[in-house]
């Protein structure tokens, strides 16, 4: 019993934590509780790793102590500052209302779908092959290194990938400290966290910004999914990249639409945060920076979004700050880069261009998702002329500059043989914008219908 307690108590204090934070923004505005849950859940896991990050900046190896203690300490202190906050607002500071009653039942069928997803992965405990050989190896290395941790950024170590960021390892790290030792069933329980939180967030956003509840079946779409369900018991650093993805783009248009200034602050954390997870969610991350605040500016008086814009770019470049530490202190710098470009030994060249995209193609109609992609592809066609409205504009415009940023390094790399490449990395990128297409694709198509 009580190391099932202590298997969980890390993930309760980061969720607590980051759900009183967000209730203490959210203190004298209307939101959605639920909502601030699904945020605050995923802010509070992105702050612990980078609280364990900390640990490793100032004593140069994992100092268990300060990690566990710098965690409680953030959550007494949100406690009093949000206790504080709700006297002085003259709020409860348990606010529930017999109106949340109608947002019961969805959260309870997404839960029934998350639990056996929860079980199956106590049956998939090491993960994919990138789990025990890229994410789950470097949250070991971190854990059990001492001060020769950094070992792990060796150029010899390139199969690895060490110019990854850590945000996944270093969730998995502070997990470890509190039981001692590194139990596998830490990064299981990171995964199935964040698809829970994932698929949680795109189901109530939705439900928030339709207006119907047709978007509960999103999550037992996605919970029932094979392929979608086995990259997310793989215990990749992918569910991280989908979910923090999800977060921006949410806050980022729930900030435009009713021009909020937390929101707006939210969406910049989530930025931030994502930046930290891969080097494309860094890229990501940057393009969504710069889209997010034209998205925020374009056609409205600079005088009415002033403060939304400076919340969002001030934290987005606050919450890029770790990722920029350890690109510029730690990374040894992609060790898997040839410019084609300028190769003569390895150039790229028209075939490669035929190669990539006819493997675009190719997966997405494979059996593998079974037909996602086509049901998607349909319902952007049936409501294109809402697919490009303003609250949507964010995603596509951030989708396609993406994806041409993704293809340019496809063909720019000569590194690898291009077909085996894309056969081991492609279905992951896609597999981290499901969710966020998902959005736009529903958005567009059902937010003139109510229940």
């Amino acid at each position: 019993m009580q190391f099932t307690f202590l298997t969980y108590i890390p993930f309760l204090i980061s969720i607590c934590f980051g759900t009183l934070l967000v209730n203490t923004l959210f203190i004298n505005k209307k939101s959605d509780r639920i909502i601030n849950f699904l945020l605050g859940g995923g802010i509070g896991l992105g702050v612990s790793s980078h609280a364990t990050f900390l640990s490793y900046v100032l004593f140069n190896q994992l100092n268990v102590n300060f990690v566990i203690g710098l965690n409680i300490a953030m959550l007494i202190i949100t406690s009093i500052v949000y206790v504080t906050a709700c006297r002085r607002q003259h709020q409860p500071i348990i606010r529930f209302s017999f109106a949340d009653l109608k947002h019961l039942w969805p959260f309870l069928i997404i839960t029934l779908f998350s639990l056996p997803f929860w079980y199956e992965g106590h049956f998939y405990l090491n993960g994919g092959w990138d789990a025990w050989s890229v994410w789950n190896l470097k949250a070991k290395f971190l854990f059990l290194g001492t001060e020769n941790w950094k070992a792990i950024f060796n150029p010899l170590m390139w199969r690895s990938s060490p110019h990854y960021p850590l945000l996944l390892p270093m969730i998995n790290v502070y997990g470890w400290s509190f039981l001692g030792e590194p139990n596998p069933l830490i990064p299981c329980t990171t995964a199935a966290l964040l698809t829970f939180l994932l698929t949680g967030l795109l189901t109530f956003s939705l439900i928030r910004l339709t207006k119907s509840y047709y978007a509960v079946i999103c999550a037992p779409v996605l919970l029932t999914l094979p392929y979608f369900v086995k990259l997310c018991l793989s215990q990749y650093a992918d569910v991280a990249v989908g979910y923090y993805l999800l977060a921006s783009v949410v806050c980022l248009i729930f900030a435009q639409k009713e021009n909020n200034k937390v929101y707006a602050l939210l969406s910049g954390i989530m930025v931030g945060l994502l930046s930290f997870t891969k080097s494309e969610a860094l890229v990501a991350a940057l393009l969504l920076t710069l889209l997010g605040g034209l998205f925020l500016i374009w056609k409205q008086p600079w005088k009415d979004v002033k403060w939304t814009v400076i919340c969002f770019l001030g934290a987005c470049v606050i919450g890029l700050l770790p990722a920029a530490a350890f690109k510029i202190f730690f990374s040894p710098g992609n060790q898997t880069f040839i410019n084609g470009l300028l190769s003569a030994e390895k150039p790229a060249d028209l075939m490669r261009v035929k190669i990539i995209f006819s493997f675009y193609l190719m997966e997405l109609i494979s059996p593998n998702w079974n037909g996602l992609w086509i049901v998607l592809s349909a319902l952007l066609i049936f409501a294109v002329k809402r697919i490009f409205s303003r609250e949507l504009l964010i995603i596509p415009a951030f989708i396609f500059c993406y994806a041409g940023i993704i293809t340019a390094y496809y063909f720019i790399n000569t590194y690898f043989v291009v077909d085996w490449w894309l056969m081991v990395s492609f279905h992951r990128i896609i597999y981290a914008i499901i969710p966020t297409v998902i959005l736009w694709t529903f958005y567009a198509v059902f937010k003139k219908k109510q229940l």
